[in-house]
């Protein structure tokens, strides 16, 4: 009955640990995709460009 009740727990446990671990990384995500949302939604609304999309000054030259 002990040996059982002890799997048991282990189970729950090892359950638990891998819930946690990917609700932490879900929460990383939706975290990355809220602050490049806001980060985008910045640079529109002050009319910068994206650092990606900016021209190569020093071809010029």
């Amino acid at each position: 009955m002990r040996q059982a009740s002890r799997e048991s727990a282990e189970k729950y446990s090892v359950m638990l640990e891998l819930m946690s671990s990917l609700l932490k990384r879900a929460l990383e995500l939706i975290t990355i995709d809220f602050l490049r949302i806001i980060y985008y939604t910045a640079l529109r609304t002050t009319g910068t460009k994206s650092p990606k999309n900016q021209p190569n000054d020093n071809l010029l030259f």
